[in-house]
């Protein structure tokens, strides 16, 4: 890893704009900001949750490519917009939850 940490701003970058411009621009960044206004008004844990396991997916890709064996940047060419579906795909998932959960308190009967 010491031999690619020149590497490593690199490896960020791209599979930053990857996931969040240039595959399903702006659902990532729309989650995000759904889920940091929630973690910091209503201490949401599901909010939480989710930003948790988005840091930790992307935490994952990046230690895999700072790894890597082959040079990074003919590797990030080839692979990081096929990496980066996971966490895109659970960035959609999550979307329609942490919007409804910014509505109003429903306070039970």
């Amino acid at each position: 890893m010491a031999r690619q940490a020149h590497s490593l701003p690199t490896i960020v970058h791209r599979l930053g704009a990857e996931l969040v411009w240039l595959k399903w621009p702006g659902i990532v960044a729309l989650a995000v900001l759904a889920a940091l206004i929630l973690a910091v008004r209503r201490r949401d844990a599901v909010a939480g949750g989710y930003l948790l396991l988005l840091a930790l997916s992307m935490a994952g890709l990046t230690a895999v490519y700072w790894n890597a064996r082959i040079p990074v940047g003919g590797l990030l060419t080839q692979s990081a917009s096929r990496v980066v579906t996971g966490p895109v795909l659970l960035s959609v998932a999550a979307l329609p939850l942490l919007i409804a959960r910014l509505g109003p308190r429903s306070h039970g009967p």
